[in-house]
């Protein structure tokens, strides 16, 4: 399947602009993704194209007419793909055509709008939804979820395509919440191996899985519970080239993993590739005698991102390991005390976590979380009360990581180098 990516907010404008000009043919440069055969053509907002100029990036172009032979015209000056946007009487209907070699188009499949409500546009008719997942028993199984989301946004949440980053506590409690929600395809991204400390609140494991990869204890689960689930082991960082594939075909990209580097790096690729970013995590700390317990849920899609949404705990080693292959595999490899890092964990709170993430992620799916930037703090004090608080959010900036949206592949050379040279002067602080 062939698509064009675009923010909402981008479309809106788009829409606006053909509105008043429907003459103008508006040329879009943005990122290239090609994997499995498919073409993704994303858009790259104007703020970060004016920050961050680059020679490889794609060019496609935004009509208002309906397409004929000479809308291909076009496609000779160096654009790759037309796509045309009714409007007046034609408003609603769009089509598209991608030069895949010298004289040779085809059509685009479809037009995916990243933002709430994760719209996905057919071009020419293609049906984009799978009748199998629609049948009778699906009203038996998920009846009360469909009576509580909408069949539309149960439809559209479980035929989204989404990888896990981080397979831990957290993440493998998300990924069977996630699989018993009707979610039909589901990729796991962990280099680690099942640990006798892990069978106490991971989910999914068992005496006979330590030693073995997370990933793949955790899918053999999962697979049990939910044969007609599409699941993919990776048990590899999330730099990986397979990794970086799975989050290319992605529709979310969720990150749960307990290390910041691999948290840095879910959030490059998140913006790199136009994907929606939800990111969880907990802490359970003692400073002088006293124990502090926290969770924090964070969603950000094209125009914010992860650094500029509170950032990670420590920025500049996470940096540091992303720059060098060899110290990535050193934190991978080397022995570990949780002790030092943290007091421990609990299902409790690992819980109230991935169900505070999973309700964010349906409202979302379901077009109610308009504010992009949603970060969710969950204290749990002394006392035993809880509270929940919206931090404010801090404007984006020169050093986050939205100046790469919509790089797609080309930006991942952009982004090692600039991880080579060393962190900016300044960064967000969490």
């Amino acid at each position: 399947m062939n698509r064009i990516v675009i923010p909402r907010e981008t479309l809106v404008q788009v829409f606006r602009r053909l509105r008043a000009r429907p003459t103008d043919a508006l040329v879009i440069t943005g990122g290239l993704n090609c994997y499995g055969g498919q073409v993704e053509l994303l858009q790259q907002p104007q703020t970060a194209a004016s920050r961050t100029p680059g020679p490889h990036r794609c060019r496609w172009v935004l009509r208002s007419q309906l397409p004929d032979p000479s809308a291909l015209a076009a496609l000779a000056n160096g654009v790759r793909a037309v796509m045309v946007l009714g409007i007046g009487p034609a408003l609603g209907r769009a089509r598209g055509f991608i030069q895949m070699e010298p004289d040779s188009f085809e059509e685009l499949d479809e037009l995916r709008v990243v933002g709430a409500g994760l719209s996905r546009i057919p071009l020419h008719g293609a049906r984009m939804r799978n009748d199998a997942q629609d049948q009778a028993s699906s009203a038996d199984w998920w009846s009360r979820s469909i009576g509580a989301l909408g069949r539309e946004t149960w439809v559209k949440m479980t035929e989204s395509r989404f990888v896990l980053i981080g397979a831990g506590r957290s993440g493998s409690l998300l990924a069977t919440l996630l699989a018993r929600a009707g979610v039909r395809a589901l990729a796991l991204v962990d280099p680690d191996r099942v640990e006798p400390h892990n069978l106490g609140e991971g989910a999914g494991y068992g005496p006979a899985d330590i030693n073995a990869y997370k990933v793949d204890a955790l899918a053999a689960h999962l697979r049990l519970d939910r044969p007609a689930l599409e699941v993919d082991p990776l048990p590899v960082s999330a730099t990986h080239l397979r990794a970086l594939a799975a989050v290319a075909e992605a529709d979310v990209v969720i990150s749960a993993p307990d290390r910041d580097s691999a948290r840095l790096a879910a959030a490059y690729l998140a913006v790199l590739h136009h994907k929606p970013l939800l990111d969880l995590g907990t802490g359970i700390l003692l400073r002088d005698g006293r124990r502090e317990m926290g969770a924090d849920v964070r969603l950000v899609w094209p125009g914010r991102c992860l650094l500029c949404t509170g950032g990670v705990r420590d920025e500049l080693d996470a940096r540091a390991r992303l720059a060098s292959a060899d110290a990535e595999r050193e934190l991978f490899t080397r022995p570990r005390d949780f002790r030092a890092e943290r007091a421990g964990s609990l299902n409790s709170l690992n819980g109230l976590a991935v169900c505070l993430a999973l309700r964010l992620l349906e409202d979302f799916i379901a077009g109610r979380v308009r504010r992009n930037g949603c970060w969710l703090s969950l204290n749990c004090s002394e006392d035993g009360t809880m509270a929940i608080r919206y931090p404010e959010l801090p404007a984006t900036s020169r050093d986050c990581l939205c100046r790469h949206a919509g790089l797609g592949e080309d930006g991942l050379a952009q982004v090692v180098a600039e991880l080579r040279a060393g962190p900016p002067n300044s960064k967000p602080q969490a």
